[in-house]
């Protein structure tokens, strides 16, 4: 008799969660303002849909009656609050337009919190469901035997089995975590304060949304039309690069105003630092404002062949164009000293921009594949595989130790050391322990004595950061070489 109850009660149970089924459960809630609202969502979204297709219709008036009433329901509906912004936008009222794009971008993440709250608690429940529904299937297969109506049983189990296959294929898909803002509310946001002439923090919207997509053709175009108005040509000229690099057009009369404006700003701010050998060294920011990095890009040039090479492109700098369009230079290669992305981050731009390859050292390859794949190199050198270019007298030096691939180049009677040598320094070393860095910075220091510290003491050395230096400087005056020459006398 007790297994007869048993009985029952399992297929009570097992009855009453199928006929049940999955309902979705809101998380558990101690706001009762907030409880209000979230029961009033599904009223509140209707608005909005029928809202949202008026908008899309034209029907603006009836678009805003629609949308008004969702928000009084409903006052974190985020996409109500962006349409609300477009449409207010559409009708020049930019004080209202960027109050409701703030409170869409602010509603965004507390949904989006709320979202998380609301997984959570339907995975709890599908979990208690789950476990209810395992332990009556059990006490049903223990007591299978006993009893008659064996097909319909059979098919109350499989139907049970089915539900449970249910249950957990979706609670392994559930995922609590909270999404970004999407990029298009920061563009939304940005075109708002365009048009209240709020520039710097109009630019800085558009940021974020380059951040998320660095190609997106609106937010280009206005960041050079912005960084224009606001008289930052050079900055402008930038701007028209990254888009050139991602295939983005510009507008052709804004890249031609600002291409008149930024000539004799580049010319005279920008155009290079001129080097003995033909060289010319542009030195960017490649940090922030608040942690500037500035490393050197070279321009080596070859006037019989009118030739020239760009060692290490950091990043886009306008005036190396400008130098190569004014002397209607050739560019054969892009020579890297190493992998770190300060100086490969614009190896694709410049390739692509003259056609030509990247060359770098089959050490750092797995430096290049962690980064943008775009800016690897195409060309790979090793002791077994010499570099070489037609034309050029090049000689290549293994100098490992800021990386496995560091090398330096000799060219036009110039030692280009990237991060090995500095005036009075050397490459920093990456090591998980302090004594894998004394090995790698011995290593690092032999390698520049035995390839670099060779040369005659009148050798010019341009490294890839600071000032440049000579190899006879280096020997009487480097602590790190001093020292190590001291030590091993």
């Amino acid at each position: 008799m007790k297994r007869r109850r048993v009985f029952v009660l399992a297929i009570s149970t097992l009855l009453t969660l199928l006929l049940i089924g999955t309902q979705v459960a809101l998380p558990n809630r101690d706001n009762t303002a907030t409880e209000a609202a979230l029961d009033r969502f599904p009223l509140a979204n209707k608005h909005f849909l029928k809202g949202k297709q008026a908008f899309q219709d034209g029907n603006f008036k009836k678009a805003g009656k629609e949308f008004e009433q969702c928000l009084e329901l409903f006052p974190f509906h985020a996409q109500a609050h962006l349409l609300s912004a477009q449409l207010q936008y559409q009708k020049a009222n930019y004080q209202k337009a960027e109050y409701h794009i703030v409170s869409a971008k602010s509603n965004y993440e507390k949904l989006s919190e709320l979202l998380k709250k609301t997984q959570m608690d339907e995975t709890n429940r599908r979990k208690a469901e789950s476990s209810m529904l395992r332990s009556a299937l059990h006490q049903m297969e223990a007591s299978y035997d006993q009893y008659e109506c064996k097909k319909g049983i059979s098919r109350l189990m499989s139907s049970a089995q089915d539900e449970l296959t249910s249950i957990d294929s979706v609670e392994l898909t559930t995922g609590p975590g909270q999404r970004p803002i999407p990029a298009g509310y920061f563009y939304i946001h940005g075109n708002i304060l365009y048009k209240q002439n709020k520039i710097s923090a109009a630019i800085e919207q558009y940021k974020q949304v380059l951040a998320a997509d660095p190609y997106h053709a609106g937010a280009l175009n206005n960041v050079c039309s912005l960084y224009y108005y606001a008289g930052e040509y050079a900055l402008a000229w930038a701007a028209i690069m990254d888009a050139r690099s991602g295939g983005i057009s510009v507008d052709p009369k804004l890249e031609e105003y600002i291409r008149r404006k930024c000539g004799n700003a580049i010319q005279r701010d920008s155009f290079g630092v001129e080097l003995p050998g033909n060289i010319r060294v542009f030195s960017r920011n490649v940090g922030s404002p608040e942690h500037p990095n500035f490393e050197n890009v070279y321009v080596v040039v070859n006037e019989l062949k009118n030739e020239a090479l760009i060692v290490d492109p950091g990043s886009i700098d306008p005036g190396i164009e400008a130098f190569i369009e004014a002397k209607n230079l050739k560019v054969r290669m892009i020579l890297n000293t190493h992998g770190h992305r300060d100086h490969s981050g614009a190896n694709h731009y410049y390739a692509s921009r003259y056609g030509v390859s990247i060359a770098g050292h089959i050490g750092d390859s797995p430096l290049y594949r962690e980064g943008d794949r775009k800016n690897e190199p195409d060309i790979y050198f090793s002791q077994n595989k010499d570099l070489e270019i037609p034309g050029w007298t090049l000689r290549w030096f293994h100098t490992p130790g800021h990386t496995s691939g560091s090398v330096s180049y000799l060219i036009n009677g110039s030692l280009f050391s990237g991060d090995t040598l500095f005036k009075n320094g050397i490459g920093a070393i990456s090591a998980s322990s302090k004594e894998e860095e004394i090995k790698k910075t011995n290593q690092e220091i032999l390698m520049i004595q035995r390839h670099l510290l060779t040369m005659q003491d009148s050798l010019r050395v341009l490294p890839g950061h600071g000032p440049g230096t000579t190899i006879g400087e280096e020997k009487r005056n480097n602590p790190f070489l001093v020292t190590a020459n001291h030590s091993s006398q």
